[in-house]
């Protein structure tokens, strides 16, 4: 699946469905952005789009929802034909949220306007010349781009015996500092030149103390001898660096409404709603799906959050970039560690 304005940023911008909810017993006050993703595998006509539903206020998804763009020729059972998606993040709020999509926002207008989207989408994923076939080919195989990365990049540190180093890891250099601190910075990301040409890709460098460990549940995922012993702690701590940087983002009254969200803002939120599901995916029990799949698309979501932070940053005008970083310190010292599983199904209240 890819986001409409992956492909389409100018489009969705003028476009993008915004409910706004002043008073209502089931759902908080707050303007509702309905993001699309489609689905992008090449002569697929599955006709469906998924709606995530994302809080103004506090950027967060507050439901996923799964609607039939053509439920008489795909024969959905009748009132199926707009669901919750199983498999997507959900609150305490999504079933009311999911009654107002179907009374209020699904009208004939905006049902038009989805199916324009999705020939859209289609079209571009079957036209070879189309100008957003690499961000459809990343969003096909995630992987693909991060391969290209690492054969093309000669500026890379070797990393002995095939070892990937992170980012907290001691630099190979030999400095005594982090990585992170020392030689990240002679690595160029192939897409920061296309993606940013304003200005180099901006670094987002915050110290947070991890939550205590959290310890394996019993027959879950996280015990399978194919899942990195760190792969929990890693999680953790991206989700927390991301906080801050929507919170700091928050707090400079930066990006205040959802028009104001640029595709690089989008990006680095569809980013780490992947590694909150990952989070997720750690608990349930051996044998719930592939865990092959779940690590592909989990490692090349953390491979990649270090640059969307910077490109996020990036898109931003220089004096909003200044107050961010101002009051970045302030955000850390306010930042509840255990935040980093909202969102997270099981592990926070509000998720169900």
């Amino acid at each position: 699946m890819i986001p409409f304005d992956a492909v389409f940023p100018d489009v969705a911008r003028q476009e993008m469905r915004v409910m706004t909810i002043l008073e209502d017993g089931q759902v908080p006050a707050d303007d509702y952005m309905f993001r699309e993703f489609y689905c992008v595998e090449k002569g697929c006509d599955c006709r469906r789009v998924i709606l995530n539903i994302i809080a103004a206020r506090t950027r967060k998804e507050m439901a996923t929802i799964n609607h039939a763009l053509d439920p008489k020729a795909l024969h959905y059972e009748a009132g199926r034909e707009t669901v919750l998606e199983p498999f997507g993040q959900q609150t305490k709020h999504s079933a009311a949220l999911l009654e107002l999509c179907k009374t209020v926002v699904l009208q004939p207008e905006y049902s038009s306007r989805l199916k324009r989207h999705y020939r859209m989408i289609k079209e571009a994923v079957e036209a070879p010349a189309h100008p957003a076939q690499e961000v459809i080919a990343r969003a096909a195989d995630p992987q693909a781009s991060h391969r290209r990365s690492v054969r093309n990049d000669s500026t890379k540190p070797a990393q002995g015996g095939g070892r990937k180093i992170g980012r907290n890891d001691p630099c190979l250099c030999g400095s005594g500092k982090k990585y992170k601190k020392c030689c990240i910075s002679k690595v160029t990301e192939p897409e920061a030149n296309t993606e940013s040409p304003r200005r180099r890709v901006p670094e987002w460098e915050v110290e947070v103390v991890l939550p205590p460990p959290k310890a394996p549940r019993r027959g879950s995922i996280e015990l399978h001898p194919d899942v990195p012993r760190d792969l929990r702690r890693r999680l953790e701590q991206a989700r927390l660096e991301t906080l801050v940087l929507l919170r700091s983002m928050d707090r400079a009254r930066v990006c205040a409404a959802p028009s104001d969200f640029s595709p690089e803002l989008r990006a680095l939120m569809e980013l780490d709603a992947d590694c909150a599901e990952a989070l997720w995916g750690l608990d349930q029990p051996m044998g719930a799906f592939s865990v092959r799949l779940m690590l592909r698309d989990t490692l090349a979501s953390l491979d990649r959050l270090p640059f969307a932070r910077g490109a996020a940053l990036a898109a931003l005008k220089d004096e909003d970039l200044r107050s961010v970083e101002a009051v970045k310190d302030f955000v850390v010292d306010t930042l509840g560690l255990e935040e980093c599983y909202s969102q997270v199904k099981g592990r926070d209240p509000d998720a169900g």
